[in-house]
């Protein structure tokens, strides 16, 4: 019951965040729309890494195929917009599996009332789970991993094993980052209860391995191991620093200047609060587990060459589980005047209320905070659908407007080109001919070759949608080969071009570059 009250909790924070912003329908990123342009491809024959560009495992592709059937069957807009509110419910079950792992681990309630809360206000973890991510699937397939070890009182069985390791598998096979926590897994389990554990785990991962990833390697197996791991070990490191990108992540995802006299005192805040977590916390297993698999997630943030303000969602089951663990123990002691050791015994009633009251207090503030997050932007999709109808083909530099209008199948039914990720070929460091670039993402204006390309695709359209100039730099071939051409329709993050010479009836406002 409390596994599914504060699921429900999390859930209502996701809604709440989507309905602010105006609901599913809006402008939230870039990654979601290459992700479901890839399920929606698929369905079409195209090939993952063969004929089109992915940067990543193919286990989110397949998780958004029956969105995309969906789409399919209806319209683009409809199964994009149902992937987005799935990410929704994932969401609330992270957080109910995250209660039901300290329970299991003997975090007591006030430790998994305090894990399942912090989850659900998480800053970066909300970011993540309204909308499609790779994220909230990681996750969830860690957690089902530990769902299925964590059995109290005694060793796992051979079938929960072989579960544990289709989860690490389905984890790996969604965002390559798993990995890490993944072999850290492998090594506890072989420190806890010996080697013969590892067969029956590595079977299971074998099989979840093979199923998910096996026939896309076989297609294209030099694509799919430039583009998954060479691909994403050498893109161009964002300016982000290690320090920097640490205390954003501990500190709820909120950015803090490491160099001013604030970061400074932030900084010192969180490495006393995280010592004195730790040092509670390591009184139980889980709360060992999770300080080890914390450092380790930290070292992968703080080495990957990119880092976005959604990226700490990957370790924020893991803080959330350190201080659960650290809660439990100090609620442990305080209600039971006892030694240090596992939260298992029932605590007095009135004491465990006032922690638990005082716990609650101090997380409704966050949640406070956590609501005021803004998710996305409000788009027109019907009015600037409507402009749009008359185009043969229409492009854009983000799969978003035309997953929103309806327009990306019928580009492919038309045989128009549909690239899937316009903006990662940048990252496609060993693709010939060689569109990549070796800077920052910042630098993307700098890049001969991929303006060249970015603009000759947008060119081929009839109609003409600009979502990411921001993002990817405006060059002097993009401003007077595209930016140029009469505006049809414009608003906050897009802009629609007509690319074809017609008249067209404006869906909104005339905007002055300014607010563009």
């Amino acid at each position: 019951m409390l596994a599914v009250t504060l699921g429900v909790l999390a859930l209502a924070v996701r809604v709440l965040l989507v309905v602010r912003a105006g609901g599913l329908a809006g402008i939230d990123g870039y990654d979601g729309g290459v992700y479901y342009a890839a399920a929606t491809s698929l369905l079409w024959g195209r090939v993952p890494y063969a004929h089109f560009l992915l940067l990543h495992p193919p286990g989110i592709m397949l998780l958004l195929m029956p969105f995309a059937v969906l789409g399919r069957l209806t319209a683009d807009s409809v199964g994009f917009e149902a992937a987005r509110g799935v990410s929704l419910l994932v969401g609330a079950v992270d957080a109910a599996l995250l209660v039901v792992v300290a329970r299991r681990g003997g975090l007591g309630r006030a430790g998994a009332v305090t894990a399942g809360v912090l989850y659900a206000l998480w800053t970066p973890a909300v970011m993540a789970e309204t909308t499609i991510r790779l994220e909230p699937w990681v996750t969830l397939a860690l957690l089902g991993a530990l769902v299925a070890l964590v059995t109290p009182g005694r060793r796992p069985t051979r079938a929960h094993l072989v579960v544990a390791g289709c989860c690490l598998a389905l984890a790996v096979s969604v965002k390559i980052w798993a990995a890490a926590p993944a072999v850290f897994l492998l090594l506890w389990c072989w420190r806890r209860w010996g080697p013969r554990v590892l067969a029956p785990v590595l079977l299971g991962g074998t099989l979840a391995a093979l199923l998910v990833d096996l026939p896309f390697f076989v297609a294209a197996p030099g694509e799919m191991w430039r583009m998954v791991v060479l691909d994403q070990l050498g893109r161009g490191r964002t300016s982000v620093s290690g320090p920097q990108r640490l205390l954003t992540t501990l500190l709820d995802g909120r950015p803090v200047d490491v160099s001013s006299p604030a970061g400074h005192l932030a900084a010192g805040g969180v490495a006393v609060v995280l010592c004195l977590a730790a040092v509670a916390a390591v009184r139980t297993p889980v709360g060992r587990f999770a300080l080890g698999l914390l450092g380790v997630q930290l070292a992968v943030l703080a080495l990957s060459p990119s880092f976005y303000s959604y990226y700490p969602a990957y370790a924020a089951p893991t803080v959330a589980l350190l201080l659960g663990a650290a809660v439990g123990q100090v609620a442990h002691r305080v209600c039971q005047g006892r030694s240090w050791g596992p939260a298992r015994h029932r605590s007095r009633p009135v004491t465990a209320r006032l922690v638990l009251v005082g716990v609650g207090a101090i997380l409704a503030t966050a949640a406070v905070v956590d609501t005021r997050v803004t998710i996305r932007m409000p788009f027109p999709a019907t009015a600037v659908a409507a402009d749009a109808a008359g185009a043969r083909c229409v492009t854009s530099d983000s799969p978003d407007a035309l997953m929103l209008t309806n327009l990306y199948s019928r580009d492919l039914a038309r045989g128009c080109r549909a690239p899937v990720d316009l903006s990662g070929l940048s990252y496609d460091v060993f693709a010939p001919p060689r569109l990549s670039l070796e800077q920052p993402v910042s630098s993307r204006a700098y890049n001969v070759r991929w303006q060249h390309h970015l603009v000759g695709y947008l060119r081929g359209g009839q109609m003409i949608f600009i979502m990411r100039a921001a993002d990817d730099g405006v060059s002097p071939l993009l401003r007077h080969r595209v930016l140029q051409l009469p505006k049809v329709a414009a608003g906050r993050g897009y802009r629609l071009y007509d690319n074809a010479g017609r008249q067209v009836r404006a869906s909104g406002p005339r905007v002055t570059p300014a607010r563009l």
